[in-house]
């Protein structure tokens, strides 16, 4: 099992089937705070490897508010960062947020990702079109 711990008190790992349970429960349970940034929660989507041939990674990321505002996130694509260029020798990695999640585009901009840019009506949310921004970082500008 992949297991990859980013302090003492926080690691990642792979979401098994044993996981399904707590994390509907835990989706559902903020599925009204959620919804506003994550239209997929309407969705039963697969997770699918974004690798590619492209040397460049993607990171996504969402967090129960009730764990928001202490770091962890940041902590995590801190973490994804640092595996992506050391352990997989990729040379590039996206994060992409709705212009309007200041939250979640906080997470880049702490990590000093470029911000590349915007993409117009990227993700149709429920009702209405939402731009992205996108933030890069190259395996040459990362520092630990």
């Amino acid at each position: 099992m992949f297991i990859y711990k980013i302090d003492e008190e926080l690691s990642l790992r792979l979401i098994e089937l044993r996981d399904a349970e707590r994390i509907f429960e835990l989706t559902n349970k903020s599925r009204s705070y959620l919804r506003e940034w994550l239209p997929w929660l309407n969705n039963n989507l697969m997770l699918e490897d974004t690798l590619g041939l492209s040397k460049t990674a993607d990171v996504g990321y969402w967090l129960a508010e009730e764990f928001q505002g202490n770091g962890i996130m940041t902590k995590v694509a801190k973490a994804l960062t640092d595996h992506a260029f050391h352990d997989l020798s990729l040379n590039k990695v996206e994060i992409r947020a709705a212009a309007g999640n200041k939250k979640s585009r906080r997470i880049p901009e702490r990590l000093n990702f470029v911000n590349e840019g915007r993409i117009r009506q990227a993700e149709w949310l429920y009702d209405h079109f939402v731009d992205h921004i996108i933030y890069g970082i190259l395996a040459a500008e990362w520092q630990e």
